[in-house]
């Protein structure tokens, strides 16, 4: 079903039918400057005597 869904949105939009689309439910809490700073630390940092 959601491929059906995908492959419909690209024939009647073509690239801009495959962006997201707004979900329902409340909004987001956490911005992309946030997420990006979690993954820089995550990617950059190794805690002791542990692995990623």
């Amino acid at each position: 079903m959601t491929g059906g869904k995908w492959r419909r949105r690209f024939a009647g939009q073509r690239l801009d039918g495959l962006s997201d689309e707004p979900r329902p439910g409340a909004p987001r809490k956490v911005s992309d400057e946030q997420v990006e700073a979690v993954i820089v630390k995550t990617l950059g940092e190794q805690p002791r005597q542990a692995t990623h």
